[in-house]
């Protein structure tokens, strides 16, 4: 609205300078040449041909493109002082204007144009370890474009910053997000409550980035130092290293191993016959099985089985 008002009163500002100017030049021709009345619709018929037909026109008055912004400098403020030289502040030297015709005083110039539909996208993925010293990857995207309303912000910082700045933001939010969260989740125990892991909270994280910096409806004082709107920031995946999941598929077969072992020694096979019944179910080759007797006593036991080279087996933890 702001933008608005301003530009209403800046054309009016304009058209009276044009009439003023044209008032004077015909005074001028009046008292050099005579004639009154006729010698001021002389200097007004003179000034109109010579807002035709030059470029004198773009002194007051400038046509900015649609879907684009200006930032206008006033030349005679252009050196004034900065009372607070390490901080930011607001400047009279600089003025924003919207689309469309606006008027502009005898002392101003067009300073920049932004395009308000350029983008810059940060999406460089991020790898960081959970609290419980997990390596995940983070995919994610922000789009970063212009703040209208803003616009005197942004041009007073160079692109590059205004990226580089975002793009620490974000990636430290998102550190700090995973450093908070377990990779694995926790069962309940003995009257404590089961805790999620990151993949069971995902939507509640993605929500969190979602909205740290007010989010798509709303505006953040950083966004609004930067001139730059950071839009709808999204949390796309959260994934485990490979070899993590290799480990966590490993363990889940030997466990499987485990039970069907117990299981064949309760029907009457020894330990070592269900060993080698189990591995040649899976069509693992037995023949390079190590001549020991295998105890099968809980669970965790045959955990730590590991198929190793020539196809034989290390020999399983006894407890």
């Amino acid at each position: 609205m702001k933008l608005m008002s301003d530009r209403a009163i800046y054309i009016m500002i304009a058209s009276a300078e044009i009439l003023v100017i044209g008032f004077l030049l015909g005074l001028v021709i009046a008292l050099i040449f005579g004639g009154g009345i006729y010698a001021l619709a002389t200097g007004f018929i003179i000034w109109t041909l010579i807002l035709g037909f030059t470029r004198a026109l773009n002194a007051f008055f400038i046509i900015v493109p649609e879907n684009s912004g200006a930032v206008i400098i006033n030349l005679f403020r252009t050196y004034e002082e900065n009372p607070k030289p390490t901080e930011l502040v607001e400047t009279k030297s600089l003025r924003e204007v919207g689309p469309n015709l606006q008027g502009i005083l005898l002392w101003e110039r067009v300073g920049w144009v932004i395009d308000l539909g350029k983008q810059i996208m940060l999406d460089k993925p991020i790898t960081t370890p959970s609290k419980d010293n997990i390596r995940l990857t983070i995919s994610w995207q922000v789009m970063l474009t212009p703040l209208q309303g803003h616009l005197v912000n942004l041009v007073r910082h160079d692109e590059d910053t205004v990226t580089k700045y975002f793009d620490g933001y974000f990636r430290g939010k998102l550190i700090d997000f995973i450093s908070h969260e377990l990779a694995q989740s926790i069962a309940a125990k003995r009257g404590k409550k089961a805790t999620k892991s990151v993949y069971e909270r995902q939507e509640e994280i993605k929500d969190e980035f979602e909205k740290c910096l007010g989010g798509a409806g709303d505006t953040s004082e950083e966004e609004e130092r930067f001139g730059t709107f950071t839009n709808n920031p999204q949390l796309l995946s959260i994934t485990r290293s490979d070899d993590f999941q290799k480990s966590v598929e490993a363990l889940a077969i030997n466990e499987n191993n485990a039970r069907a072992i117990k299981i064949l020694v309760k029907q009457g096979l020894s330990e070592k016959q269900a060993l080698m019944a189990v591995l040649a179910s899976q069509e693992k080759r037995t023949d390079g099985l190590i001549d020991a007797t295998v105890s099968v006593t809980g669970l965790d036991n045959l955990q730590t089985l590991v198929m190793g080279p020539g196809l034989g087996i290390n020999k399983p933890s006894t407890k």
